[in-house]
């Protein structure tokens, strides 16, 4: 958690846990219990986890994973999920971790792991993931999205100005169905 000193107020947050090596199996067995609102949600991480086969990628048994990261709007652009990524990585050295590795669902978040050097083993097209009914499990706003157009963004690719502008850019993207979940990964040595 990180916490402006001057006003105590808490500006962003990163949650990370120990990810095994069964993952994939037990989402799949938590969308198969209809009673879980939104279990369609855990079929599709269920196929990510297993399309990406982290472990059998490179190799290791001990993966850390985050989970979630979140910086407060008006703190965006000052690198504070590039440094909550860093302690992780360190952390997880610390702790016997072999991987460090997230699931980016937004733009901003995948820039900002491509900036510190991970690698992208695998991407996923939301419209493509569709529940029982055949409607999209995911239906996201731009910029979160595939984007080959880099905009050179700040330091941490979240600054507010480089959001407002490739937001204004994309408008019309998520329509074309072009919107896609990275997911990227860094060894921890």
């Amino acid at each position: 958690m990180a916490v402006h000193k001057p006003s105590n107020k808490i500006i962003g947050a990163c949650i990370a846990g120990p990810q095994g090596v069964d993952e994939a199996d037990q989402l799949f067995e938590a969308a198969a219990v209809k009673a879980i609102p939104n279990g369609e949600n855990f079929k599709t991480i269920a196929c990510i986890e297993r399309d990406a086969k982290d472990g059998q990628h490179y190799g290791v048994e001990r993966i850390l994973d985050i989970v979630g990261t979140c910086v407060d709007r008006s703190m965006r652009g000052r690198n504070i999920a590039s440094r909550f990524y860093d302690f992780l990585r360190d952390l997880g050295k610390a702790k016997g971790y072999q991987l460090l590795r997230a699931d980016c669902s937004s733009f901003y978040s995948a820039r900002i792991k491509e900036q510190q050097g991970w690698d992208c083993i695998n991407t996923i097209v939301y419209k493509e993931y569709l529940d029982e009914n055949g409607e999209p499990v995911f239906d996201l706003p731009p910029p979160h999205e595939d984007d080959d157009d880099d905009d050179g963004g700040g330091d941490d690719g979240n600054d507010d100005d480089n959001e407002k502008k490739h937001h204004n850019n994309n408008n019309n993207n998520n329509k074309n169905g072009s919107n896609k979940q990275r997911i990227s990964i860094a060894l921890i040595y």
